[in-house]
């Protein structure tokens, strides 16, 4: 039986301490604003699955979302368990980047009209840098692994 995206309430109170304590240390931040991006990498993560049409991340919660993919088991769990599906990054050659110029503020437009207007400053989209991670898309949740993925 394949699962379903389930409320994004249910995927907010997904807990990942150890995350958490990893964004801080190598994001420097603290422990409040940890948690807060990841917050909004789950944000993210769950407009990805619901519109699985692509879509390009912040800056900031690119970084989040690059920490989260570390914890594979996990990330991988979170993904089938919550999602529905597993959400794919796909870097691409950054000579396309100029296609993330449209698809992270579609990101965040859906944020809004999604979670609201009240989004916090990781959804900025000043000092984006769409070179370095795939914009088209850089989320795929079009396809999901093998049931026998292990990694």
């Amino acid at each position: 039986m394949k699962s379903q995206l389930v409320p994004f309430e249910t995927v907010s109170n997904y807990k990942h301490q150890h995350l958490v304590a990893r964004l801080q240390r190598e994001c420097s931040i603290s422990q409040d604003e940890a948690e807060q991006l990841f917050f909004d990498t789950k944000q993210f993560l769950y407009l990805c699955a619901k519109y699985p049409d692509g879509l390009a991340p912040t800056k900031a919660i690119d970084e989040g979302w690059h920490q989260f993919i570390l914890f594979t088991h996990d990330y991988k769990k979170f993904c089938l368990d919550f999602l529905g599906r597993f959400i794919h990054h796909e870097p691409i050659d950054p000579s396309t980047a100029k296609i993330g110029e449209t698809l992270a503020p579609k990101a965040v437009n859906l944020a809004r009209s999604l979670f609201g207007d009240n989004l916090s400053k990781n959804w900025s989209l000043e000092g984006a840098n769409f070179g370095n991670c795939s914009p088209t898309p850089s989320c795929d949740a079009s396809r999901s692994p093998p049931d026998d993925l292990t990694w």
